[in-house]
């Protein structure tokens, strides 16, 4: 592998290479592993569309492991090819900054957390799982509809099932870093109650 690195970072060299690019990646079209020739040993994920659009990348085999690309991703590490996977997504883009022997550095305030528009998570069913959508996230809040009689069950990452995860009576609230709101699940002990949902990031 660095010898392929010598001879990549040999090439780029002798052409005058960008030491640093900003690229966008689009969307709209569906892609498993397509292969993009590139050689740097930074990225960051400086932009997206919106809160939904998401892509996976390997790093220079197709047998590596993929990465996700949710925003202020930043990886570090040498890398002669990416093979990106996305589904389709209309309108849809992810903007990365791509270096080679590069850092970028800034002064760091504090990300400012965003809260996204409210998603309601209900059941025409009883004790059935109702997963959320796909939607990138850093934070989200939950609370159980004042409204509701029952109990909401709730659980990340797995199927929710009554008595064995988190209870939420009506009016109840709580608060979780998630990555994505389809790892929350829902199950309602009554038809047609709700948990409202409120992502940020």
């Amino acid at each position: 592998m660095k010898d392929d690195w010598d001879e990549k970072l040999k090439q780029q060299v002798e052409r005058r290479f960008e030491q640093y690019k900003t690229v966008r990646l689009d969307l709209t079209d569906a892609h498993q592993d397509f292969l993009w020739t590139i050689a740097g040993n930074f990225i960051y994920v400086e932009k997206v569309s919106s809160v939904s659009a998401e892509a996976q990348i390997k790093l220079n085999y197709t047998r590596a492991d993929t990465i996700n690309l949710f925003l202020h991703t930043r990886i570090k590490t040498m890398f002669t090819a990416l093979y990106i996977t996305n589904t389709a997504q209309a309108g849809e883009w992810i903007e990365l900054l791509i270096g080679c022997e590069f850092e970028m550095f800034r002064a760091d305030p504090g990300r400012n957390i965003e809260s996204q528009a409210c998603v309601v998570l209900t059941n025409v069913a009883a004790n059935v799982n109702t997963p959320g959508p796909a939607q990138l996230c850093d934070i989200v809040l939950f609370k159980a509809d004042v409204a509701n009689v029952g109990v909401v069950w709730v659980d990340f990452g797995a199927a929710a099932v009554q008595n064995a995860c988190l209870p939420m009576d009506p009016g109840d609230w709580s608060r979780h870093h998630l990555s994505n709101l389809n790892q929350l699940n829902a199950n309602f002990e009554i038809a047609n109650e709700r948990l409202i949902v409120v992502p940020e990031i």
